[in-house]
C-alpha cells in the first residue's frame, strides 16, 4: 500500500486553486425495521451484518482519505483531482458522518426510560458499542480494499497541544493509522472526524511514529504522480 502525507498549511496554495465537486454522500440510514429478524413481544432481534453492509460498506474505492473533520473541505479539493484522473476516494465522513441517525433510531425506539424523555445509560452503553463496533469494522475492510492511503496532517489534528510529540485528539484518525500500520506490519513479515473531547476532558494519541512511513507530499504534481502515475493538468 502506498502511504502519502499531505500538510495542509504547507500546501495551502495549491490546494486553494482546486475545485471541489458534489460527492453522492450517504445522509441517512434506512429504517431499523428493514432489519428485524425476529419480534416475540418481548425481543426484537435485529441483522447487524446486513445493517453494517448496506449502511457502512463500499467496495469500489482505490484511494482512502484520512483527514480532521475540521479539514473536509480540503480534503473534497484533493479527492476532486484524483477522481477526475480515473481514481475512487473514499472520505470516510461523507459516509459515515450521520451514523448518528442509526444511533437515534435505536436509542429512541429501545434506550428511552418509561417515565420521561431521558435515556437509560446502561442501555445507552450497549447501543453506542454496537453502532461503533459497526463502525470499526467497516472502516478496517474498507481501509483493506484500498490500495493508497492519504493523510491530511493539519493543526485540526492536534487541537490541543499538551506536548511537542505529534499527537491527535480524535480517536478515529488514530484507528485509521494504526490500521495501516498493522496492514504494513503484516505485509512485511507475509503474515487491523471529529476529535473526541469536549470541555472538561479530552483524550490524547500519540502518532508520531504512525507516520513514520508516510511519504511527505509537497506539490500537487508529486501526489498526481504518487497516486495515478503521471502529473498531467487537466
Amino acid at each position: 500500500m502506498k502511504l502519502l502525507k499531505i500538510n495542509l498549511e504547507s500546501n495551502q496554495n495549491w490546494i486553494d486553486e482546486l475545485r471541489s465537486k458534489d460527492f453522492d454522500a450517504k445522509k441517512i440510514f434506512k429504517d431499523l425495521s428493514c432489519y428485524l429478524m425476529k419480534s416475540d413481544g418481548e425481543l426484537d432481534v435485529f441483522d447487524t451484518v446486513r445493517m453494517m453492509d448496506e449502511n457502512f460498506m463500499q467496495s469500489d474505492f482505490t484511494v482512502f482519505l484520512s483527514h480532521s473533520h475540521d479539514d473536509l473541505e480540503d480534503g473534497k479539493k484533493i479527492a476532486t483531482i484524483l477522481e477526475e484522473r480515473g481514481e475512487k476516494v473514499f472520505i470516510d465522513s461523507l459516509y459515515w458522518n450521520h451514523f448518528e441517525s442509526l444511533l437515534k433510531q435505536i436509542d429512541d425506539q429501545y434506550s428511552k426510560n418509561q417515565n420521561d424523555n431521558s435515556y437509560d445509560y446502561q442501555k445507552r452503553n450497549i447501543t453506542t458499542a454496537v453502532v461503533h463496533t459497526l463502525l470499526f469494522i467497516s472502516l478496517q475492510k474498507a481501509i483493506y480494499k484500498c490500495d493508497k492511503f492519504i493523510f491530511l496532517d493539519s493543526k485540526s489534528v492536534d487541537k490541543i497541544k499538551v506536548s511537542d510529540r505529534k499527537s491527535t485528539t480524535s480517536p478515529w484518525i488514530f484507528l485509521e493509522l494504526e490500521i495501516i500500520n498493522m496492514i504494513i506490519q503484516i505485509n512485511s513479515s507475509n503474515i487491523f472526524k471529529r476529535g473526541f473531547y469536549n470541555k472538561d476532558i479530552a483524550f490524547n494519541f500519540d502518532i508520531k511514529k504512525l507516520l513514520e512511513n508516510f511519504n511527505d507530499i509537497k506539490t500537487k504534481e508529486q501526489l498526481l504522480l504518487n497516486i495515478v502515475g503521471k502529473e498531467n493538468e487537466r
